[in-house]
């Protein structure tokens, strides 16, 4: 209709406005405190700003601001597979990338525009790892499905726009473990809440777009997470039994969902708490793709023999 168009015509404008504010202000070398910023695991970020400038900057402040993290892992998750696995299927957001501030990020400055004003907790409880339809029919439980899909789509533009000025960090380690399960031969897929133009925009970025053996978008599947359909989707797709796959994560609904699918899940500690992951199915939570424990007790399925190449 000629209001849905004007909507999201005008929720673009925004977007790319936001979007291009940030570019020049990176450009300029400036470095004065933006009149509007957001606040971000104690981080301050905003259109201006780099939400993180390394992934080893954010391993610092997670290691500076929650100790205890790691000792409560490494204390409660005591799980170990018997064997190598065969498969490996891999969240997107917040668990090959370190995106959930950009998200935050697009989602505080577009609800700033409908009167919410949202921090961290309520992003992390709320919005992260769920798909997007979900979220926009609990925030804005009168607005139409057209409504919906107009904010969404402006809010994944302006994400995209920003991780086009700002980077997305990756999550350590990565590389160094897709270049292992690369030398074996094992099989792979991209598990995604993500709406397809961002998950191939992230893996676009990285060169690694025709990477997987399968790409599922749970938006395109019949049901999302934390549903384990997108899950038993991508099984079918590479041929493999729960039982020989492990699974990636860093939501508590992405989490819940592969759980459920059957495969052992690991959980990362990009943005949410271990406790949330470990009461969600999560049989093992690290920090990143490097945690030696990750690969003794579930890459290798035995003891300390190998390591994770540095």
């Amino acid at each position: 209709t000629t209001t849905t168009t004007t909507q999201l015509l005008l929720f673009l404008m925004l977007a790319r406005m936001a979007a291009v504010r940030g570019a020049a202000f990176l450009s300029s070398g400036r470095t004065c405190r933006p009149a509007r910023t957001f606040k971000y695991l104690g981080r301050t970020l905003g259109p201006h700003q780099r939400p993180v400038s390394s992934t080893t900057e954010a391993r610092q402040w997670r290691r500076r601001h929650a100790p205890a993290r790691l000792a409560a892992t490494q204390a409660t998750s005591t799980s170990s597979r018997t064997s190598p696995p065969a498969a490996f299927l891999f969240d997107i957001d917040g668990t090959l990338f370190d995106s959930d501030p950009l998200h935050f990020a697009a989602f505080q400055m577009l609800l700033a525009q409908h009167g919410q004003d949202i921090d961290e907790a309520f992003f992390q409880t709320r919005i992260t790892g769920r798909q997007n339809a979900q979220i926009t029919r609990d925030l804005f439980p009168d607005w139409t499905a057209e409504q919906g899909e107009v904010f969404s789509q402006a809010k994944e533009m302006l994400f995209r726009e920003l991780g086009r000025a700002n980077g997305i960090p990756e999550i350590a380690g990565r590389d160094a473990l897709f270049a292992w399960i690369d030398q074996r031969g094992l099989r792979k897929a991209a598990v995604t809440n993500a709406p397809r133009e961002n998950a191939e925009f992230m893996l676009g970025a990285i060169g690694r777009l025709d990477y997987f053996d399968a790409l599922v978008i749970g938006d395109e599947c019949e049901r999302a997470k934390p549903d384990p359909a997108p899950y038993l989707e991508a099984m079918k797709a590479l041929g493999v039994d729960a039982r020989d796959c492990v699974a990636f994560e860093d939501s508590p609904a992405g989490a819940t969902a592969a759980a459920r699918s059957g495969a052992f899940t690991v959980g990362i500690l990009s943005s949410a708490r271990e406790e949330a992951l470990l009461d969600v199915g999560c049989a093992l939570v690290v920090e990143d793709y490097t945690a030696p424990e990750l690969w003794d007790r579930v890459l290798l399925g035995r003891g300390p023999a190998e390591r994770l190449p540095r």
